[in-house]
């Protein structure tokens, strides 16, 4: 098998894993933990959100790397650098990159004592995980303005 499928291949499983992973964060900052009430102590963050911030750290970040450094690979094996579509789609992974790193950040709030709920808009992390995800699938797809 060429060498271009096998990385193209690696590509899209790393990137299935990211995406995951991000839904994932998504969905669990959408409905944050209660607060307590000021009278009693913070109850100690769940063992389901402490293994979703070790999933994150070691399955999901590195996962995340992964799909950009085998993106980066493609794109100089057959010289796409320079090209709109490509251009765009950069620029739509930089901002998952971005929502990926703040959700690392607002999961580990939500484990500190006691803990820091995240933004209200967060909740739209999913849809932007799905909305930016399609973007650049279908930029990669149909390379249009080539």
């Amino acid at each position: 098998m060429d060498d271009y499928l096998l990385i193209k291949m690696a590509h899209g499983a790393a990137l299935a894993v990211w995406l995951g992973g991000l839904l994932v964060l998504a969905a669990v900052l959408s409905f944050p933990p209660a607060r307590d009430d000021a009278d009693t102590a913070p109850a100690a963050p769940s063992p389901f959100l402490r293994g979703l911030a070790r999933w994150n750290q070691r399955v999901t970040l590195p996962a995340m790397v992964l799909t950009w450094a085998l993106g980066v690979t493609l794109a100089l094996r057959v010289g796409w650098f320079g090209h709109r579509w490509l251009d765009v789609k950069l620029v739509i992974v930089a901002l998952l990159t971005l929502l990926q790193l703040c959700e690392t950040r607002w999961v580990l709030r939500l484990l500190r004592q006691p803990p820091v709920a995240p933004p209200g808009w967060a909740a739209l992390g999913a849809v932007t995980v799905f909305v930016g995800a399609a973007a650049a699938i279908m930029l990669a797809l149909a390379k249009p303005f080539y």
